[in-house]
């Protein structure tokens, strides 16, 4: 995986890759690539979401509101992409959150 996408993971697949594998993976005839391809593009949304979460923690210092983050899982991604057909992968608007 290539580092430096905003000293993060950064996304080693276009979007017509990750939208392919997210199709594969819908129709259940993904393979190991299509797996990497979805994982990586999970992992290039962690320094975005760390980073947000930062930044709410330090403006919430002393006022009692209570900041958390995710990454979805792969199986509800899965799930969605499943209960979704028409959904892209790559405009999975909640995959950090």
């Amino acid at each position: 995986m290539t580092e430096g996408h905003a000293a993060g993971i950064a996304p080693n697949f276009s979007k017509n890759q990750v939208n392919r594998a997210g199709r594969a993976i819908r129709d259940n005839v993904a393979d190991d690539s299509d797996v990497a391809c979805l994982e990586n593009w999970r992992a290039s949304h962690a320094h975005l979401i760390n980073t947000f979460q930062a930044n709410l923690r330090r403006r919430s210092i002393g006022k009692g509101y209570v900041v958390g983050q995710r990454l979805k899982r792969r199986p509800t991604i899965e799930n969605k992409l499943l209960r979704e057909p028409r959904m892209q992968l790559a405009r999975m608007h909640d995959i950090a959150g």
